[in-house]
């Protein structure tokens, strides 16, 4: 198995989180080519209108065993949107690795397969 990275690239907006991608109209993400890290400030002004999470993506510190998609085998997030996303059978081309790969915790246990689906993760999508 390889070795899990340290950052959860579907976090919540909070301080010292990383602003990685922003969510367009069509529902995917474009990453950016660096992240930006979020400070007060910032955090207040990405969380006028809609919650940052529906429009935003961010990453941060992986949580591991005090997250609740966390269980002996890693991150089951990832294998979860991956079944939901592609049907049995079907092979997504992988995606381009983003900005943060080299410590995504997703990236670290699936590799270029997690970065297939990855741009289609709003982590709170609008219900509907």
């Amino acid at each position: 198995m390889k070795r899990v990275g340290t950052l959860c690239p579907s976090a919540p907006a909070r301080e010292g989180a990383l602003l990685i991608g922003v969510v367009e109209a069509n529902g995917s993400v474009t990453f950016l080519p660096q992240p930006r890290a979020v400070n007060g400030s910032a955090l207040r002004a990405l969380k006028v209108g809609r919650e940052p999470e529906r429009r935003f993506r961010f990453a941060s510190k992986c949580q591991r065993t005090r997250c609740l998609n966390w269980n002996a085998s890693g991150c089951t997030l990832i294998g979860r949107i991956q079944d939901d996303l592609c049907p049995e059978g079907m092979n997504p081309a992988p995606g381009a690795p983003c900005s943060i790969h080299a410590s995504c915790v997703w990236y670290a246990q699936n590799g270029l397969e997690a970065c297939a689906n990855c741009r289609l993760v709003i982590t709170k999508a609008d219900a509907g």
